[in-house]
C-alpha cells in the first residue's frame, strides 16, 4: 500500500511547501483562535451557526460577483468594441499563467512563453490593423 504524498512532491519545480498549503495552514489558525475566543461568550451551536452564516454569505458573493462579471461581459461584447473586449478577455490567460508561476511555482516552459507571445502579438497586430483601416484618411471600402 503507497503511502499518500503531500500535493505537489512529484513536480520538482513545486516550492515546499507551496503557498496555499501554508495560507491554509494559517486561516485555520485563525479560525481556529477566534473559536477560542467565541466559546467564552457563546455556546457551540451558536458558533457552527455563525461559521455556517459567514460561510454562505462569502458563497453568496462569489456568485453573485461571478454573474455580474458575466452580464458586463456580455454587455462589453453587445455595446463596446468587440476587437478591444477580445484583446483583453485573451490577456486573462497570460494573467492566469502570471499568478500560477508566483503563487504555485508553475514551470515557465519554452511553449508557455510562445503561447503567450503569440496570443498577445495576435492583440496587438489585430489592433493596430483594425486603427490603420479606421483612421481618418481611409476609405469606407478599407474599414
Amino acid at each position: 500500500m503507497a503511502l499518500a504524498r503531500p500535493l505537489g512532491a512529484d513536480r520538482p519545480g513545486l516550492a515546499s511547501p507551496p503557498l496555499f498549503m501554508v495560507g491554509a495552514a494559517l486561516a485555520f489558525t485563525v479560525m481556529g483562535a477566534c473559536v477560542k475566543l467565541a466559546s467564552e461568550r457563546y455556546v457551540a451551536g451558536e458558533i457552527v451557526f455563525y461559521r455556517s452564516l459567514v460561510g454562505l454569505a462569502l458563497l453568496l458573493a462569489i456568485g453573485i460577483l461571478a454573474t455580474a462579471g458575466q452580464w458586463m461581459m456580455t454587455l462589453a461584447y453587445a455595446t463596446g468594441a468587440t476587437l478591444g473586449v477580445a484583446a483583453l478577455q485573451y490577456l486573462g490567460i497570460v494573467f492566469g499563467f502570471g499568478f500560477g508561476v508566483w503563487l504555485f511555482d508553475d514551470p515557465v516552459t519554452t511553449l508557455s512563453l510562445a503561447g503567450m507571445a503569440l496570443i498577445i502579438g495576435a492583440g496587438v497586430t489585430a489592433t493596430l490593423l483594425h486603427d490603420r483601416r479606421s483612421a481618418p484618411g481611409a476609405t469606407p471600402n478599407e474599414a
